[in-house]
């Protein structure tokens, strides 16, 4: 069973999170979490020390895929990225899922989100993986033929 979060940001948290707020927030955390991982990585790509964030946002996160499902579906509706698991976070998952699921809420509330829980399908978590990969596989033979 895969799980859907719908994030809102809530009107008195800022549009951006930045470096220091971020350290602040991984202090207090056994580890890094898929998603936050996958922010840092972001910033790490577009040499910025803060963090643009959606007015509300899509995240889905499938134990039977290994990964984090994201989009920004407002101001303006993205595509899907996705952020595999390591093998620390299939550990976690599988020794308490019930604490690796409230993790992840928690970090999307000091991230400055209120989260409402939906029910998903995992054919649609399957369809959405299929088309992320593609995707993926064809920017990489774009890649290689340009080399």
């Amino acid at each position: 069973m895969s799980y859907k979060f719908i994030l809102t940001l809530r009107q008195s948290s800022g549009p951006h999170l930045y470096l220091d707020q971020i350290k602040t927030m991984i202090k207090e955390d056994e580890y890094l979490l898929p998603a936050m991982r996958g922010y840092l990585n972001y910033m790490k790509k577009t040499k910025r020390n803060w963090l643009p964030l959606a007015l509300q946002s899509e995240v889905i996160v499938s134990p039977i895929y290994f990964c984090n499902l994201t989009r920004g579906l407002s101001p303006q509706l993205t595509e899907f990225n996705k952020i595999s698991w390591i093998d620390t976070d299939k550990e976690r998952f599988k020794n308490n899922p019930e604490k690796f699921l409230s993790d992840i809420k928690k970090l999307y509330e000091k991230m400055g989100y209120e989260i409402k829980e939906e029910n998903i399908d995992d054919k649609i978590v399957k369809t959405v993986i299929d088309s992320f990969d593609k995707k993926v596989d064809k920017l990489k033979n774009l890649q290689s033929s340009n080399k």
